[in-house]
């Protein structure tokens, strides 16, 4: 009963406890990202369901307040969330994927604007290279929010991308043979970049466009070079079903938003899969 007593008067006195932090994603990878490094107490709130398109969107105002009430907000840039680059420019809860130091580019795209890549592929989770360095930026944010369980913080992150480096090398292994594709969508740069595939042409920069009579004619003339065209489950509809017929290619369906995916390294691995069906 004394014991009670003492820790009712501990309590009562207001000693100083640190919540946990209160996390927004953005999208589905990037949560993928966070949850190994969390403690207890730590929240995360999804901003985009897993199955709509970060290209598109205009936020409700339930999840302008969950950006309002959060501690560390994670998107990827305004080159994917365009919609959120007005609120989100400049917020001190925010964490920029696509401004962190030693992120890899695939080669090509426009110029460097001030501190930002615009107009460069901004599906940069599909580098696992990228994923270590999005994940040492991610844990150091989490250090800064609660210093209390700085140790936690770095120790799963480092657990994180020791896991990381071992997919990464297991995927290698299994596409020895780089994939020669027509893609829907114009989102895997930093997949080739990485390991090697290589993407001939792209239907459009968006999953939702359609080629013009003389775009189609030239995914035509490129069609004999490639294995296969590759569409997302996202998207999938009689237009993807209809171009792969056309093109006289098989159809092959990726999850780059990592929809049907437990984990990072689940997401990576489906990827792969879906990379390897394309020799088939």
């Amino acid at each position: 009963m004394l014991r009670v007593c003492l820790l009712v008067l501990l309590l009562s006195v207001g000693l100083p406890v640190q919540s946990g932090v209160n996390l927004v994603t953005t999208i589905q990878p990037l949560t993928l990202l966070v949850q190994p490094l969390l403690a207890e107490g730590d929240q995360i709130t999804q901003l985009l369901p897993a199955n709509q398109s970060p290209h598109h969107f205009a936020l409700s105002v339930s999840q302008r307040r969950a950006l309002a009430d959060a501690d560390l907000i994670l998107w990827i840039g305004p080159d994917l969330e365009a919609a959120l680059a007005p609120l989100l420019e400049g917020s001190g809860a925010a964490l920029e994927m696509a401004g962190i130091a030693g992120i890899e580019w695939p080669v090509g795209g426009s110029q460097h604007h001030g501190d930002h890549q615009h107009g460069l592929d901004p599906h940069l989770w599909m580098n696992p290279g990228n994923a270590r360095v999005m994940v040492s930026a991610i844990e150091a944010a989490l250090v800064a929010a609660r210093p209390s369980q700085a140790a936690h913080y770095r120790q799963q992150g480092q657990a994180f991308r020791d896991r990381l480096a071992q997919t990464d090398a297991a995927i290698r292994a299994r596409l020895e043979k780089p994939a020669k594709y027509i893609s829907f969508h114009d989102a895997y740069g930093h997949w080739n970049r990485h390991f090697g595939s290589q993407q001939l042409a792209a239907v459009g920069s968006t999953p939702e466009q359609k080629p013009s009579a003389r775009h189609l004619y030239a995914l035509q003339k490129l069609a004999p070079e490639a294995e296969c065209l590759l569409a997302e489950s996202l998207y999938a509809n009689q237009n993807s079903e209809s171009l792969a017929r056309q093109l006289r290619l098989p159809l092959v369906m990726a999850d780059p938003l990592g929809q049907a995916a437990d984990s990072y390294e689940a997401l990576l691995l489906n990827l792969a899969q879906v990379f390897e069906a394309c020799h088939r």
